[in-house]
């Protein structure tokens, strides 16, 4: 139904969740379930003093960004997404 998955970044000022994935498939969408889960990972982050909580979201993903801008997310422009593909002949 519903699946988050995080992990951990220990920079020098300290940690940051970051939020891999968040999906609720669209038979479960529109009950809250994405905010209520999106809201305990902030509430996490908070009582252990994370700085920050990071995620990507796809530039054509509008309904994604505007569940996001419903926190008082923020986009950072000018990042791209690197990748290497271990084991696989690109």
């Amino acid at each position: 139904m519903v699946w988050p998955f995080i992990f951990l970044i220990f920079p020098p000022n300290g940690f940051t969740i970051y939020l891999e994935d968040l999906y609720v498939k669209e038979d479960h969408r529109g009950k809250e379930i994405g905010k209520m889960l999106f809201e305990e990972v902030l509430n996490h982050a908070k009582a252990h003093d994370a700085k920050m909580v990071k995620w990507q979201v796809l530039d054509w993903n509008e309904s994604a960004k505007n569940f996001y801008h419903k926190f008082g997310s923020i986009f950072i422009k000018g990042w791209e997404n690197g990748v290497i593909y271990l084991n696989e002949k690109v």
